[in-house]
Formats: C-alpha cells, sequence, structure tokens
C-alpha cells in the first residue's frame, strides 16, 4: 500500500507524481515486491503391459519407469534486482518383480506322505530372486542474487551464486531362496557431480556441458554410501510331530556405511584427516515354546483344554470333577516365549580410500570383505594401516570405537484357570563399548 522507498506515502500517490508512463511503469517494477512461479513435472513414466496376464522378464520395457521435473522461480524487491532459483530433476527406476518359481521335487511324492517325513516332503529351492529394484537421480539447485546498491543500481555489484549438484542411487533385492529363509539386501549411494569451479553462473557453453557428463560418467563424488544385508530364518520345527509345538526364528543382519570427510580439511603438514567406515553386525533368536500344543498330543488332556460345549441346562446338571481341575492346574504354564540379541558395532576414522562397488574399493581389497559383512574384529585398525589405508594425520582426534550389547526378554503366560491368567517378564541388558585415538 505504502512507498517503500517513502513510507508514509501511499504508492499510488507516488505514482502519480511521475508524468511520464514508461517511467512510472519501471518504478512501480523497482519498488513492488514480485514473484514468478513456473514447474513442470513428469512422475514414474513408463509404458504398462496391454496384456495383463502376459508373463514377465527382466528385460521388459515396462520394468523402467522415467521422472523429470524442472522449477524456477524469479523473485525482485526494491533491495534486490533478481532472485533467480532453479530446481531440476531426472530420474530413472527399474522394478523387476518375477513370477514365483518354486522347485519342490518331492511335493506329489507319495512315499513321503507321512508326517514324519515331512521335513523331505517340504523340500524347496527358488533360483530366482522375488523382487530387483533400482532407482537413479540428477538432481540440480541453482540460485543467482544480485542485489542493488544504495542507489537502486546494479553496476559494480557482482551477482553470487549456490550451485549444488547430487547424484543419488538406491539398489534393492528381495529374494527367499527356499520358503524359509528370506534374504533382503539394500544399498544407497549420495554423490556429489562437482561443477567447473573456475566458472561461474549457469551451465551455459559445450565445454561446460562436456565437463558436467564427464563428471556423470564417472558416478560424480562419492558423498555417504549405506548398504545393509537382512537374513531371517525360520527354523523347520513345525515340519516334524515331535517338535511342532516349538517355534524358532534366527536373524542376522550386517550393514556398512561410507562418510567422506570435508574436503580441503587438511593438517598443518597438508595430510587429509579422511573418511569414516563404520559396520555393525546383529543377531538375534526369537523363539516360542507353545505348551497348549504340547498338552494336546495327549488325547485326554486336549479334552481338558478343550471341553465340548454344552448347552446351559446340561451345565446346570455337569459335577464337578477334581481330578480333571487339577490336571488343568498343573497345565497352568501355556506359553513361553524369549528373544535374544547381540549388537555389535565398530567406527574407523581416518580412511582414506573411496568405495568402488559393495562398499569395496577399485582394487576389491579395501576394506575387506570380512569388515562389509560385519566383522568385528578389532584388528581392522593396524590392517588398515599396514595396507596404507589410513591418514598419515598426526592430528587425527576422531577415535576408533566399538561397541556390544545383548538383550535378553523373557515371557511366559499362565493361566491356573480360563478366568485367572498371569503374565510374567523379565528383561536383561548388557552394554560395553571401547574407544581409542588411533594414528600412524
Amino acid at each position: 500500500h505504502f512507498d517503500p522507498l517513502d513510507p508514509d506515502v501511499p504508492l499510488e500517490a507516488s505514482l502519480a507524481s511521475i508524468n511520464s508512463p514508461v517511467e512510472r511503469e519501471e518504478y512501480r517494477k523497482l519498488v513492488e515486491d514480485r514473484r514468478e512461479r513456473r514447474s513442470l513435472n513428469f512422475t514414474n513414466v513408463g509404458k504398462e503391459k496391454v496384456n495383463p496376464d502376459a508373463k514377465s522378464h527382466f528385460f521388459d520395457i515396462e520394468n523402467i519407469s522415467l521422472s523429470y521435473a524442472y522449477s524456477d522461480a524469479v523473485t525482485s524487491n526494491v533491495s534486490t534486482e533478481t532472485y533467480l532459483q532453479k530446481n531440476e530433476s531426472g530420474g530413472v527406476a527399474y522394478n523387476y518383480a518375477p513370477s514365483p518359481f518354486v522347485i519342490e521335487p518331492f511335493k506329489s511324492t507319495e512315499a513321503f506322505k507321512s508326517p514324519w517325513l515331512k521335513l523331505i516332503k517340504d523340500i524347496n529351492f527358488s533360483p530366482v530372486p522375488s523382487n530387483v529394484s533400482f532407482r537413479a537421480d540428477l538432481n540440480r539447485s541453482f540460485i543467482m542474487t544480485q542485489l542493488y546498491d544504495d542507489n537502486l543500481s546494479i553496476e559494480g555489484i557482482e551477482p553470487y551464486y549456490e550451485r549444488l549438484f547430487t547424484f543419488s542411487r538406491n539398489y534393492s533385492l528381495r529374494w527367499n531362496p527356499i520358503k524359509n529363509l528370506n534374504l533382503d539386501y539394500s544399498a544407497v549411494a549420495n554423490a556429489v557431480i562437482d561443477e567447473d569451479s573456475t566458472i561461474e553462473g549457469d551451465i551455459n557453453t559445450q565445454e561446460e556441458k562436456d565437463y558436467i557428463w564427464e563428471q556423470i560418467k564417472n558416478l560424480g563424488r562419492m558423498k555417504n554410501f549405506r548398504q545393509d544385508v537382512n537374513a531371517t530364518f525360520r527354523v523347520p520345527l513345525d515340519k516334524l510331530p515331535l517338535t511342532d509345538w516349538l517355534s524358532t526364528d534366527l536373524k542376522y543382519a550386517v550393514g556398512y556405511n561410507w562418510v567422506a570427510g570435508s574436503r580441503g580439511q587438511n593438517d598443518s603438514e597438508g595430510n587429509f584427516f579422511g573418511h569414516t567406515i563404520s559396520n555393525r553386525r546383529d543377531r538375534g533368536l526369537s523363539s516360542k515354546v507353545d505348551m497348549v500344543k504340547l498338552y494336546n498330543k495327549v488325547k485326554f488332556l486336549k479334552e481338558i483344554n478343550a471341553p465340548p460345549r454344552r448347552r446351559s441346562s446340561q451345565e446346570s446338571s455337569g459335577g464337578f470333577s477334581p481330578g480333571k481341575s487339577f490336571l488343568r492346574l498343573l497345565m497352568s504354564l501355556r506359553s513361553v516365549t524369549a528373544n535374544y540379541n547381540i549388537r555389535e558395532s565398530t567406527t574407523l576414522s581416518g580412511f582414506i580410500v573411496s568405495p568402488f562397488l559393495f562398499g569395496m574399493d577399485s582394487s576389491w581389497n579395501a576394506p575387506g570383505w570380512d569388515f562389509i559383512l560385519g566383522s568385528q574384529d578389532a584388528d581392522i585398525r593396524f590392517d588398515a594401516a599396514s595396507n596404507g589405508w589410513m591418514t598419515r594425520s598426526k592430528q587425527l582426534t576422531a577415535p576408533f570405537q566399538q561397541t556390544f550389547n545383548t538383550d535378553l526378554d523373557l515371557r511366559a503366560s499362565i493361566e491356573p484357570t480360563p478366568d485367572f491368567k498371569i503374565s510374567l517378564d523379565a528383561k536383561r541388558t548388557n552394554s560395553a563399548s571401547f574407544q581409542e585415538i588411533f594414528r600412524m
């Protein structure tokens, strides 16, 4: 409403005092806050199958989808001649979920009909993963700011620029080699596309474009890499009549993480402080003892646990059985569950090698498959030093660290009578850690 250059005067009054229509419009554009936005977005554009019942193949074009987005915003006001913000992104995704293919050689074999041979009858194997996916995204942000001086002029004032170009990649694989075993693999790589620091402004020349494409072909400069592998195995205790009242799941998970060190942050002797690598290893056991199922293996006890339903008139005439009530009291323990987990981790700073594939470097030596797959051997710091994978900076203060944690959780369900239930819980945790300043 008011003129920002003369706050006591309404803007329309200031404009009315200008005789030239051209100068009047120029003044209006100068003092008004203006913002113009544009955007264009295509998300997961792909081809769909004409026949939805057609068989899927890993090379199908339908497995691929493309995304593209562009947006810009231009702002101007009495202090800023131009504030330009542009965001552009493009992505390609691949997702393949084949039809289930399970080999069960003894499924229809009559010789294994006995429940004691169910473990053999249910032997199975799936040679193909249940899902494979990949996604790559390029994102570029560009900001140009041109300010006015005190005289509302840009003469002698250089604009300044903010540029960020990132390249992120996501990988995922799920596979059930057998029905009782689940395997999951996932990895995330975040990289930066470095633009030519000697060139200011946006990408306009062919030379700049060639430089950028060269960076993209090299997958950029890695900033962060994270990888996780999880496995869950259900012990086939339910396949045998002797143990079908027990259930046990075994879990094993490992993870690896690489974090880039800051560029240009060297010690007084010019030594790079290095990157940071860490891994983890989680092991778990979950078990349940179904005591009711065990009791019910005896027909007489099964009848006590699940007596037949009667009409209300028959219930009134039913007699009390001390023997059955006593046996039911002896069967008060209905179930027991136990969960035990071990979690370990190792962190090593000063690592100067960058990842190439699966966390390993291009020579497939560093930091070693054992560390990638969760090894907690404390000698990793000595091995890294002897192999030349560590910084020689004497000023490194980030410590070498290891942690160890265990959790035990027990729960028992007790029912002296159907209307009286008791739950007993016991928990125990243990934690330990170690750290030291390790230098070459």
